[in-house]
């Protein structure tokens, strides 16, 4: 199985027309061809004209979707639309603090402990007044330039 993914963030690149005549030459040729519409405007379904049951979005949600065959060897998993968005920001931060979560346990109690203080810092700067490891003080020279060697 191949997976090809046509991405960018700036709009009117031509992603969508891209993933339909890539995928339509594709199937043309034989090969079975599944689209995911990962974007929230829908044009995918718009193109073949398919308005789903199920999207994306309601797989992210439940495991469920609808898979529609739109032409031979060519199929269809539509985005959701707007729902998508809605599906991104409740399944975000779950995502980012269970990644969290599972690090900190990683890392031991006290760990934890230190990385907790660090996140609570407002300019950056270690707690304490301390520096990070591999930060020379404001102003400082640094160790090249305290032993007289020239900068390149």
């Amino acid at each position: 199985m191949v997976k090809i993914a046509i991405i960018t963030s700036k709009g009117g690149t031509g992603k969508t027309t891209t993933a339909v005549n890539l995928g339509h030459g594709l199937a043309l040729s034989g090969k079975r061809v599944m689209l995911i519409d990962c974007d929230p405007h829908g044009d995918l379904g718009l193109v073949f004209s398919v308005d789903a049951e199920k999207t994306l979005s309601d797989l992210l949600r439940t495991g469920k979707t609808t898979v529609n065959q739109v032409r031979d060897n060519l199929f269809l998993i539509t985005s959701g639309g707007r729902e998508l968005n809605a599906t991104e920001l409740a399944i975000a931060p779950k995502t980012a603090s269970a990644h969290v979560e599972h690090i900190l346990a990683k890392l031991g109690a006290t760990r934890r402990a230190e990385i907790a203080s660090w996140a609570t810092t407002v300019d950056g700067r270690h707690p304490g007044g301390r520096r990070w490891p591999g930060e020379r003080p404001t102003g400082a020279p640094r160790q090249a330039e305290r032993a007289g060697a020239s900068r390149p």
